[in-house]
């Protein structure tokens, strides 16, 4: 039989209040999901300012998004094959620990805003949710401007360069863009799960993914509940 010693980590978008609070719900069992088990419940572990720490992190966001729905958080879900993280002699504490130490070093430690350790479903996992604010250098950036029209009437361009400002800005997709994602099992299966006899999913693997969305479906029913 195929070991099955995989590292599970994956993220998703939060693009409103609404959403970031009914992933908070869910995490700390305001919401409490059905498939929870209540005599393990005293087990789970939460911190974070929460709500306050999420509009005080946006509040200190400098360069507006232009996105029409900039993503206000990203939250991380953690886990490992079940062959593996429900193994008595597994140290769970450690690997959440491990990860949780990943993460504030990968998005700021200052972007936390909640973390929820859950033992009181089937399989151990850990759930992070950060803003996705970056430090922003001065530096130039630039566009491509019109600057007239020829003789026929089209658009005549130019690229030209426009000085930016320092600052702080929402940029999820630095973290959860499609380079990032892949580099961000590789670096997380190296980094925390391989001291912990873990190792990378193959990529893009159809059976690796289905197993996280047992997660992700008490997460979508908490928010369609709040909504």
């Amino acid at each position: 039989m195929t070991a099955k010693n995989f590292v599970i980590i994956r993220h998703g978008k939060l693009k409103s209040e609404g959403h970031v609070e009914a992933a908070i719900k869910h995490n700390n069992r305001t919401t409490i999901p059905p498939n929870s088990d209540p005599s393990k419940r005293h087990l789970n572990h939460f911190e974070g300012g929460g709500l306050a720490k999420l509009n005080q992190n946006l509040a200190s966001v400098t360069q507006a998004s232009t996105a029409k729905y900039p993503v206000m958080a990203i939250e991380y879900i953690v886990t490992a094959s079940p062959e593996e993280i429900q193994k008595p002699d597994f140290d769970r504490e450690g690997y959440f620990r491990a990860a949780r130490v990943y993460l504030d070093d990968l998005l700021g430690a200052g972007n936390l805003i909640h973390a929820a350790i859950h033992y009181d479903e089937t399989n151990p996992h850990a759930h992070f949710i950060y803003t996705p604010i970056i430090e922003l250098e001065p530096g130039i950036r630039r566009r491509s401007v019109v600057v007239g029209k020829d003789t026929d009437g089209r658009q005549i361009r130019e690229v030209r360069e426009f000085p930016t400002q320092a600052g702080r800005a929402l940029n999820a997709k630095k973290f959860t863009g499609p380079d990032a994602s892949t580099q961000l099992q590789t670096d997380f299966a190296l980094q925390v799960g391989a001291p912990f006899g873990l190792r990378r999913g193959v990529e893009k693997s159809r059976a690796h993914h289905t197993e996280i969305k047992k997660f992700y479906g008490g997460l979508e029913a908490a928010k369609a509940e709040l909504e």
